[in-house]
């Protein structure tokens, strides 16, 4: 599931309860970010403007929730002027769908704190660049606190082609500007432990929401050491 790897970029979205309970309701969502680049955990996957759109399911399972989803980057042209262009498809097509990601979690609250397991598969249905030898899947476990500076962990291991672990820390502040304009700064930190090397990277992020747009700013989006 990749949905926030923004460079710079915009986020349209859209939740839809479905059906209701006393306390709890399925809902259906939906989102497309517009963004610079493409940077998954410190890598630059496509240094041009690229689309990605998100769809998922949430089910309420007594306290816990069941959501499932899809995730696509679209790269809208073709990216093909070497050396200057990085394409995750290769630079061949455009517009072009490199990568649909689908994905399964399940969010369990124990008081403060929520522990999230899940599993996600990566598919690239390209001729160059990432292509179906790279397809694998991962399983992960999350956990976020809702204290101050709503810290998270998050620990993914690739059981099929990497076999290797990421490791993700964050924290993040929220600032009432306004009503209508909140604004979230925050800081990750993540490590890649790989049989292909070992990878840190660092991130700065703002955050400005208006109504269903989301604006986003982030510095220093690689940061190997």
């Amino acid at each position: 599931m990749r949905r926030s790897f923004i460079v710079g970029g915009a986020v349209l979205g859209l939740a839809l309860g479905l059906a209701s309970t006393a306390t709890a309701q399925v809902t259906l969502g939906a989102d497309a970010a517009f963004n610079s680049a493409y940077v998954w955990r410190g890598l630059s996957l496509t240094n041009n403007f690229v689309i990605q759109p998100d769809l998922y399911l949430s089910v309420p399972i007594s306290s816990t929730s069941l959501t499932v989803g899809g995730w696509a980057n679209i790269e809208p042209s073709k990216y093909d002027n070497v050396p200057d262009d990085i394409s995750e498809g290769g630079g061949l097509a455009g517009p072009d769908l490199t990568e649909f990601d689908w994905w399964a979690e399940l969010g369990i609250p124990i008081g403060k704190v929520t522990l999230t397991p899940g599993a996600t598969g990566y598919i690239y249905p390209n001729d160059g660049g990432l292509t179906e030898d790279n397809n694998t899947i991962e399983v992960y476990g999350k956990l976020s606190a809702d204290v101050f500076l709503n810290p998270k962990l998050n620990i993914y291991y690739d059981v099929d082609k990497i076999k290797g672990a990421y490791i993700e820390a964050a924290v993040s502040h929220g600032i009432p500007l306004s009503a209508e304009l909140p604004l979230t700064i925050g800081a990750l930190a993540g490590f890649s432990a790989q049989a292909i090397g070992y990878f840190p990277h660092f991130l700065l992020a703002t955050a400005a929401s208006l109504a269903s747009l989301v604006v986003v700013a982030r510095m220093f989006p690689r940061g190997e050491g």
